[in-house]
């Protein structure tokens, strides 16, 4: 029975209050720990998708201009861009045409879309006209990109034509 009285006085209400109270500060105490941790990792969330969105559309950008690089190098007039000049075969291909061929390296350009423009001028002697209109018609067998600077100076000189040309190869050493 004295247990029974015991538990009669104490103060119930009083008691319940005081449990609430600290529940309360507890709950708010947990509150401002874990505010923070919520805030930082919203924002490191935040960062983490905005640069998964960037480095998906610098992907995709890479992706689209590659594809223009394809396509471009795809079309017969840039199909050979990226191959360098081989000077001996130049020579040899020149000298097949062209008599007492002199060829002069005029140095290298740098263009626009880092390509490279080597200028060669090309002085010589041959029989006919025939032979250099050859000479340009089957500059593509050379694999590069070749264009005729004009105007091509032809002289009479005895029996031959002085020829006097330039011819500008286009290449690129641009890697992705």
């Amino acid at each position: 029975m004295k247990f029974f009285n015991f538990l009669n006085d104490i103060d119930w209400s009083k008691n319940i209050i005081l449990f609430i109270v600290y529940i309360l500060i507890i709950l708010f105490c947990l509150a401002f720990y874990f505010i923070p941790i919520m805030q930082n990792h919203k924002i490191k969330t935040l960062d983490y998708k905005r640069i998964q969105s960037l480095d998906t559309a610098i992907t995709n950008n890479e992706n689209a201009l590659q594809q223009d690089l394809d396509s471009i190098l795809s079309k017969n007039d840039h199909h050979n861009i990226r191959n360098k000049i081989d000077m001996q075969k130049l020579e040899k291909y020149i000298k097949t045409y062209i008599n007492n061929a002199v060829i002069l390296d005029n140095g290298i350009q740098d263009s626009a879309n880092n390509i490279k423009i080597q200028n060669i001028s090309i002085q010589g002697y041959t029989k006919h006209t025939k032979e250099i209109v050859d000479f340009i018609n089957n500059l593509e067998n050379l694999n590069n990109n070749i264009r005729i600077g004009f105007p091509i100076d032809i002289a009479k000189q005895g029996d031959n034509l002085k020829v006097n040309l330039y011819i500008n190869i286009y290449y690129s050493d641009y890697k992705l």
